[in-house]
């Protein structure tokens, strides 16, 4: 006996592409598969103007049609699915392009007409034409289309992960989801493997596996241009669980840092830390903008020493201030590394231990100092020291804290090389001022005039 169950649809999202309602039935068939726990994969195929997608689970009845939430697929977060609206949706769409959809399972054949509602002639909606099954013992459910373009279901496969080369190309796998080294220039993003959105300016794509009630609700009925509000904390945890086994990837998204341009799916918070922490080395030293110009001494210093500078906000400095790297050691900060310079380890050479030349050249010393700073005291020390500046292109270093200016034995080479590491590091701790500052360098130019002058002076 034939029954008619009516779809309640006159007109119903008009801008749907046929390539959406396709993605609803495959989305249907693979939510099957997953609850039904069935043996067999689900089956897609194409002939022509024929298209055929097959699942081996329980069976659709018309009161699938039923536009209501599934609380057994609300129940279940794997699984794509949550109200009636897909199917319907996709049945109007097909019956708008003119192309026939036929469902076959053990409740019944079921097909589509549009006819006047009961009891009101005057209005005419869609409506499900239910007649006897084929086959009682069917498995499954066996959906037709017919003239149907390939390009319309390859471009409805496309929309899941399993069908498109987003699956050949995944990175890591974790308890949240995936991330996907990314082919084009739009990032895609899937939700338990059916894409939800694209993304202009992501480094990587990602599959969300692990969703949430509340991520639940928020997907929008037709499941595409979903907003980053709804999957942006699950994209964050994903990137989280990248570890030392995963060092490429760490490796890679650290480059951006370096070249201080942070795709938005890497510049959160979290990610930032989480990175720094596994790719923190000496040859790295994490600064704010207003540290590159305050700071810009020690900053100088670390670069020359070999040190590549991050550029990090005052909000994730002060928490990289407070932790360790994966390693148990301090992030390198301008702190840690003005810190390091103030620990000194040095080997300390005895003016006793110094060559009659060295000698002959340490002993200029007092004369320089008198000459550029006569009205100051001799309030520092001064020591010759060796294994302090193997890492450096530094000769000499004053610590004003410690009132020490230390100078590296090679310089006894020649007056020359001794007299104007002398001069430098006398300025530094007569007047505080740091390399590259103008105050600094009006000084020194000052104290070079007076050298300069006295040497004329003589020689006149």
């Amino acid at each position: 006996m034939t029954k008619f169950f009516d779809l309640n649809i006159g007109k119903i999202l008009e801008h749907w592409e046929i390539c959406f309602a396709i993605r609803e039935l495959i989305a249907n068939a693979i939510d099957e598969s997953v609850l039904s726990k069935s043996d067999k994969p689900f089956d897609i195929s194409h002939n022509k103007d024929i298209c055929t997608i097959r699942d081996f689970g329980r069976g659709i009845n018309y009161e699938h049609f039923i536009q209501n939430e599934s609380t057994e697929k609300l129940n279940d977060l794997t699984i794509i699915g949550k109200f009636g609206f897909g199917l319907k949706d996709a049945i109007a769409t097909f019956y708008r392009n003119g192309i026939e959809i036929v469902i076959q399972s053990k409740f019944g054949i079921m097909s589509v007409i549009k006819q006047a509602k009961h009891k009101f002639t005057n209005i005419e909606t869609l409506h499900v034409q239910v007649d006897e099954p084929f086959d009682t013992n069917f498995i499954g459910t066996l959906i037709t289309l017919k003239g149907v373009k390939e390009e319309d279901v390859i471009k409805g496969k496309q929309l899941f992960l399993i069908f498109s080369d987003d699956n050949k190309n995944i990175l890591l796998n974790g308890s949240y989801g995936q991330i996907i080294k990314k082919t084009t220039l739009k990032a895609n993003i899937y939700i338990n493997g059916i894409k939800v959105a694209d993304e202009d300016n992501f480094n990587f794509s990602y599959n969300i596996t692990s969703i949430t009630g509340t991520m639940r609700k928020a997907l929008n009925r037709e499941r595409n241009n979903v907003g980053r509000t709804v999957y942006g904390d699950r994209i964050s945890k994903i990137l989280c669980q990248i570890d030392k086994n995963k060092m490429n990837i760490a490796k890679e998204i650290f480059m951006h840092f370096a070249k201080n341009s942070k795709p938005d799916d890497i510049n959160y918070k979290d990610v930032q830390v989480h990175i720094i922490k596994l790719c923190n080395s000496n040859n790295v030293i994490f600064v704010t903008q207003k540290e590159l110009v305050s700071n810009k001494h020690d900053v100088d210093l670390a670069i020359k020493e070999g040190a590549k500078e991050i550029v990090v906000s005052d909000e994730i400095l002060k928490v990289i201030q407070q932790i360790k790297d994966n390693n148990g050691k301090e992030i390198q900060t301008i702190q840690t590394f003005t810190k390091s310079k103030n620990n000194i380890e040095y080997t300390e050479i005895p003016y006793s231990s110094l060559s009659e030349s060295e000698k002959g050249i340490y002993d200029t010393h007092s004369i320089v100092k008198n000459l550029v700073y006569p009205k100051n005291d001799n309030n520092y020390k001064l020591i010759i020291s060796s294994d302090m500046f193997v890492k450096s292109n530094y000769n000499g270093l004053c610590v004003n804290n410690k009132r020490i200016i230390y100078i590296d034995r090679s310089q006894l080479q020649s007056v020359e090389k001794f007299t104007g590491v002398l001069i430098h590091e006398l300025t530094h701790f007569y007047t505080g001022y740091l390399d590259v500052d103008r105050n600094f360098e009006s000084v020194l130019t000052d104290k070079l005039g007076v050298l300069t002058s006295y040497i004329i002076g003589k020689l006149l």
